[in-house]
């Protein structure tokens, strides 16, 4: 079998794309981005190329970019190039020259690809580089997760030369004439990946000739067990949660079952970026007092009575306070809308819709979260009741509490519980004649 027949059958094998595609190719000028552009246009695949220019080494930055350009001129190719001050940027995000190039190529190309309409964006990786990946992720601590090294399709990003070893790249470069340039960074070992390939992954091979082999084995092995323990977790995790309109409940009664289970805990909540230190605090401070919340960077556990409530969290959706002036309009609040109008005298029970004696508002009116010591009179009852224990009657959640709003007269007065219930001192009489109407429309619903 040729290595374009092996090329077909790894894209064909692992689903990477069909014939139908539109892949853009991420190509450096190097070895293993021009054999993969090879690869492409001997496969007659529907593809494009995009050549990123750090202005990193100068002149040699520049040759990289004439011989992509030349080859994709020569084989009618359509090329995309993009410059980058990246040395500016990596000071300006205080992260190395290698990660701020990573970011910028990654950044652009994907980019690149929505604009254009490209299904699949195409990185030129060996298998090789997959072995190297799972040692930097070893060094770097990422568990489980690292041991699968590069996937072959991840997202829209593919990786289709990972059948190939680094030196079955040489090979085929050297027999098919196909062009290239070195990077000389590449022979430094000044960072991790050049040091595990320059001097420390060749030890193994020292030891054990068919180190490559086996760690192609080892990485497959690894992919498949992961795959079994995170259906696993995902099976624990769905007889955990109970689904709610805004995130999750966790009963203490099913929660009690696994506090001790750590390890399984962390994993359960790894996909909300819950780090293993506050897992384990969830854990062992169990059952906690209502109220209590822990926090990732992206979500929060809160404790409510009996139960744990986990939602993501929001950036602020809407104003705190809305200012209503007229009798008329729609005002985007609190990750909803009220629409406000003038309308006939006519009883609508809905609780999403305020239905106001007119002659009794003072404008202008006032949108606001409830406040402890507010208070109002319920619709149907004669004295009046904190709203916070007005919730606690109707038995909202404390997330639920969160989102409650209040419609305020312009005398201080609450005109009516958002979504929930008016004042019984504003509520239609027999005598009224114009109506202020105010319909509440929650988008997270």
């Amino acid at each position: 079998m040729n290595i374009v027949e092996g090329f077909e059958n790894f894209v064909e094998s692992n689903k990477l794309f069909d014939s139908s595609c539109r892949i853009l190719l991420g190509v450096s000028g190097g070895r293993d981005s021009m054999l993969m552009s090879w690869l492409f246009l001997k496969a007659k695949c529907n593809f494009s190329i995009a050549h990123c220019n750090f202005h990193l080494r100068g002149e040699e930055s520049d040759l990289d970019q004439q011989l992509v350009e030349d080859f994709a001129k020569e084989n009618d190719i359509p090329v995309y190039v993009q410059h980058f001050d990246t040395e500016s940027y990596a000071a300006s995000k205080g992260i190395s020259i290698q990660m701020a190039a990573r970011e910028l190529r990654y950044s652009w190309f994907l980019s690149l690809a929505k604009e254009e309409g490209f299904d699949r964006v195409a990185i030129a990786q060996h298998h090789n580089d997959q072995i190297e990946t799972v040692f930097v992720n070893l060094i770097r601590g990422t568990g489980l997760k690292g041991m699968h090294g590069i996937l072959p399709i991840k997202g829209k990003v593919i990786r289709p030369l990972l059948f190939l070893s680094a030196q079955q790249v040489i090979e085929a470069i050297g027999n098919y004439g196909i062009p290239y340039r070195d990077d000389k960074s590449n022979f430094s070992n000044k960072y991790l990946r050049n040091k595990l390939r320059l001097d420390i992954l060749p030890l193994f091979k020292e030891v054990e000739p068919n180190f490559e082999e086996i760690m192609r084995d080892n990485i497959a092995r690894f992919q498949e067990e992961e795959s079994l323990f995170e259906q696993l977790v995902e099976d624990r995790r769905k007889a955990l949660f109970d689904p709610q309109v805004q995130g999750y409940a966790i009963p203490f009664a099913k929660f009690k079952g696994v506090k001790d289970n750590v390890p399984l805990l962390f994993q359960v909540f790894r996909p909300y970026n819950f780090i293993k230190s506050v897992v384990e605090d969830i854990a062992s401070s169990f059952p906690q007092d209502s109220g209590t919340r822990f926090l990732s960077p992206t979500h929060e556990l809160l404790v409510d009575r009996e139960v744990f409530l986990l939602r993501k969290i929001h950036e602020q959706e809407a104003a705190d306070h809305i200012v209503i002036h007229e009798p008329q309009g729609a005002y985007s609040w609190l990750g909803g809308e009220v629409k406000v109008e003038l309308a006939d005298p006519i009883i609508d029970p809905s609780a999403h819709v305020a239905m106001l004696d007119f002659s009794k508002i003072q404008f202008p009116i006032t949108l606001r979260g409830w406040q402890e010591g507010d208070y109002f009179v319920p619709l149907g009852m004669n004295g009046r009741k904190k709203i916070s224990d007005f919730l606690i009657n109707i038995k909202l959640s404390l997330f639920e509490k969160e989102k409650v709003g209040v419609l305020v007269n312009g005398n201080g007065e609450i005109l009516w519980v958002v979504g929930l219930r008016i004042d019984n001192r504003y509520k239609l009489q027999g005598n009224t004649e114009k109506v202020l109407k105010l319909v509440w429309c929650n988008n997270k619903l």
